[in-house]
């Protein structure tokens, strides 16, 4: 899962893009994206990545330019889908959790209990919703599309706030 080669580090491009939440923090290697933060610390805002073997470097590439373009795009709502490469860190199951939610189109929903049958793991609902909490990499991995089975709007990392508002963006009212 680290990213250590022969000691070396892996860079980690970062930088920060206005988006209708205040400024955002999105990080990215040189082929593909890792992390987007929609209230990023202050502080070591890439701590944990540390860890995982990458190089935090303050400085835009390729990828952090796409993705800007692509946020811009998805906020003017003209953007439905997002086609930046991603580099994902969880467990299998988070993985495929996350990737059967990259298929879930732009303004449709699914509960925790389905997308855990869809993963055929049906009766791991609390396990995906513990996989959404882990999403290193909001919007593009649509985890504010992912709501209890009662249909309530249930709760988001970056704060239900958000949650409600790219909710509507996609033409769901709540």
């Amino acid at each position: 899962m680290g990213n250590k080669l022969n000691g070396t580090k892996q860079t980690l491009y970062y930088t920060y893009h206005y988006t209708p939440f205040g400024n955002s923090l999105i990080a990215c290697t040189e082929k593909a994206l890792v992390h987007i933060s929609l209230r990023p610390p202050k502080d070591k805002p890439l701590h944990s990545f540390e860890r995982l073997g990458y190089q935090p470097v303050r400085q835009e590439n390729k990828v952090t330019e796409k993705m800007k373009k692509q946020l811009d795009d998805y906020f003017a709502g003209t953007l439905k889908k997002f086609t930046v490469p991603l580099q994902l860190h969880g467990t299998e199951f988070q993985n495929q959790v996350w990737k059967l939610l990259l298929d879930l189109p732009f303004g449709k929903m699914v509960s925790y209990s389905e997308l855990a049958a869809m993963a055929n793991h049906p009766c791991a609902a609390r396990a995906v919703g513990t996989t959404m909490a882990k999403n290193q990499i909001p919007i593009v991995i649509p985890c504010h599309r992912v709501i209890p089975a009662n249909r309530k709007l249930g709760n988001y990392t970056g704060g239900v706030d958000i949650k409600e508002q790219l909710l509507k963006l996609e033409g769901i009212y709540y």
